[in-house]
């Protein structure tokens, strides 16, 4: 078997890290119509009705079958603890509103979104929206896209952000110390993240080791040779690699157990992390996640190498209650009987497809290994 980690993929999947913006010295108001960054849910719900909904993004993966995406960007909600919510539009927002929506991480409110009706944006010129922003803020940042116009200002903590096409006009406020880690929360993150690097590989040496192990058993009971004509014919050495496949069966199934005990430690070893809880839940709900392949290929695996000594087994056991009935002519073994001779090319033929199967089960746990 290839040495390629069969482990790393499953683990570079657990940590996100958070973009990192850079300030400007512009004072910016931290409520928005009545709706106040850093709030908790309960108090946002004092003053708006609220509904829980998943996250337009993830809504929009999974609208189109981007279902790679929706699991990572749901898992990493999830580690975060991120909450979207649609607000209700009441007197308090303003009128050529279509929608508004908040999302909260930790229940401390980081996201404000305001979304205008088309009707709106068509008859509204940049200018005159953006006119009251820039006489409080002064000139904002600017990006141009082939379609719309994206105006921001920043300070230390506040990102005020105004996006508007031909269609839509988007207006979003950020808290930025609810967005952004602490150093020290990265510095965290960044030792979680080597801790992990570090498992994996002393998991891929100890697993490799394991399988060179078994390679070298079987290579040292020569079972290249227990389906050699020549020892077919012979009651003898079918006798003896009967003896020495029953104590490879016993190897494999050792060195099944091992593997998927080191798959397990793993679990423990992502608990006692000095992470919160949340954090943990979701390495491991990761590490879970990209398990379920990694277990199917491997017990794939093993089964096909059980099945290939019991197949083996079950063509001596054939022979012996066919002693007498067959000989060894010029290498190859002829039957006095087609239907014996006959029942006995089914037998290679499976043999030979368990072999097949053993070639495609080592391609696919590769490339497993080569996912990132």
């Amino acid at each position: 078997m290839s040495r390629q980690t069969l482990f790393t993929a499953m683990f570079c999947i657990i940590i996100q890290f958070l973009p990192f913006t850079v300030f400007a010295q512009t004072s910016i108001d931290r409520d928005l119509f009545g709706i106040k960054l850093g709030s908790t849910q309960k108090e946002i719900q004092s003053s708006f009705k609220i509904t829980e909904k998943e996250d337009t993004m993830l809504v929009f993966f999974k609208k189109l079958g981007l279902d790679a995406e929706y699991d990572k960007a749901k898992a990493e909600h999830k580690m975060k603890n991120m909450k979207f919510f649609q607000v209700s539009l009441n007197k308090r927002l303003p009128a050529f509103l279509r929608s508004a929506d908040i999302h909260l991480i930790n229940d401390s409110l980081y996201q404000i979104g305001l979304h205008s009706s088309e009707e709106y944006a068509k008859k509204t010129s940049v200018s005159d929206f953006l006119k009251p922003y820039i006489k409080k803020y002064g000139v904002p940042q600017t990006k141009t896209y082939e379609d719309s116009q994206t105006f921001f200002w920043l300070d230390n903590q506040t990102k005020l952000e105004i996006a508007i096409s031909p269609k839509i006009i988007n207006v979003f406020l950020y808290d930025l110390s609810g967005y952004e880690k602490s150093k020290d929360e990265k510095q965290k993150l960044n030792d979680y993240k080597n801790e992990i690097v570090s498992i994996s590989k002393n998991i891929e040496s100890q697993a490799a080791n394991l399988f060179l192990d078994l390679n070298s058993k079987m290579q040292e009971m020569q079972l290249d040779k227990m389906l050699q004509p020549i020892t077919l014919a012979s009651k003898q050495k079918r006798s003896h690699f009967a003896k020495a496949l029953m104590t490879l069966l016993v190897h494999i199934q050792e060195t099944e157990k091992k593997i998927f005990e080191l798959l397990d430690s793993v679990e423990q070893k992502i608990g006692s992390f000095k992470l919160s809880q949340q954090e943990i839940d979701a390495a491991l709900f990761e590490y879970k996640k990209g398990r379920v392949k990694v277990d199917i290929c491997f017990r794939k695996y093993f089964d096909i190498q059980k099945q290939a000594v019991f197949k083996t087994l079950e063509i001596y056991d054939f022979l012996n209650e066919k002693e007498g009935l067959f000989f060894l002519d010029e290498g190859q073994l002829t039957f006095l009987k087609d239907s014996d001779l006959a029942a006995y090319r089914s037998f290679i033929i499976e043999v030979q497809s368990l072999v097949n199967q053993e070639l495609q089960a080592k391609m696919e746990m590769q490339n497993i290994s080569k996912m990132k």
